[in-house]
């Protein structure tokens, strides 16, 4: 699980980086640490405007400083630049994927435990099929008779979920006998 304290901090990084001159600088940066009065004349902007800049890469940890006489020196911070974008956004936003549109339609084609009805729109069917599926044990082979009254606890039409649930690629046809692999 991630922590509030992570997600923020992922979430300051997009922040940072969601301005053209932040990310020329951080461009810079990766090729060699430099002092602002460099990074002024390479981007055509103020010393000030580069420092503005600083603070804010600094302030989401991207980069530190060092100062050396009269000179503050940037780096960049390697660890978060050596980050995947994917692993970056994961800890930037906590989804909870159990939620939301997948649940809705879970809730309102089911009651008291059993499917109302088939769903004839693709995107619903494979969302209430999967569903199903989570109700059978991964690698267990069930035996027709098995499956059949598994199913029949769910919905009465046996015969379509089942073609359903091997077509989605959930179980396995093994002669009769079928497995979850999905």
């Amino acid at each position: 699980m991630i922590s509030n304290k992570q997600e923020n901090e992922a979430v300051a990084v997009f922040k940072a980086l969601a301005d053209e001159s932040r990310l020329k600088i951080v461009s810079i940066l990766l090729k060699q640490d430099s002092y602002t009065q460099y990074l002024a004349d390479k981007l055509n902007i103020t010393a000030p405007t580069v420092t503005y800049h600083m603070e804010k890469l600094e302030k989401a940890g991207l980069v530190s400083s060092t100062k050396i006489q009269h000179y503050i020196i940037y780096s960049i911070n390697r660890e978060i630049m050596d980050t995947q974008i994917g692993a970056l956004i994961k800890s930037a936003i906590a989804y909870d994927e159990s939620t939301g549109y997948e649940e809705k339609v879970i809730e309102s084609f089911f009651e008291y435990g059993r499917l109302k009805k088939i769903p004839s729109q693709l995107k619903k069917r494979e969302i209430i099929i999967a569903y199903i599926a989570s109700k059978f044990e991964f690698g267990r082979i069930y035996t027709e008779k098995e499956l059949v009254s598994e199913i029949v606890k769910i919905h009465d039409d046996y015969c379509t979920l089942k073609r359903d649930l091997i077509g989605m690629g959930f179980l396995e046809d093994l002669d009769r006998n079928y497995k979850r692999i999905k």
